[in-house]
């Protein structure tokens, strides 16, 4: 019987970009009998993460650093 698999690949650049593809194996008693890309991206820091496979979520959120936060500074006396 052959089954399919969902797989994601990732590929991280220089600039930190994240090149990625996902796609389709499928599978026959342990032997990949066919394979299918269905898309193919690149994200940048900064971009949404809305909508990623968790393997990209986890991958950018330790290679990007978080949104600076914007603390009003006081001046001193």
């Amino acid at each position: 019987m052959i089954v399919p698999i969902n797989i994601v690949a990732v590929q991280v650049n220089a600039n930190n970009s994240l090149f990625v593809t996902t796609g389709v194996d499928y599978d026959n008693d342990g032997t990949v009998v066919g394979q299918e890309i269905t898309s193919q991206y690149t994200l940048n820091p900064g971009d949404s993460l809305d909508g990623q496979p968790t393997e990209v979520v986890n991958i950018a959120n330790a290679l990007w650093p978080p949104a600076p936060i914007n603390v009003p500074v006081r001046p001193t006396p």
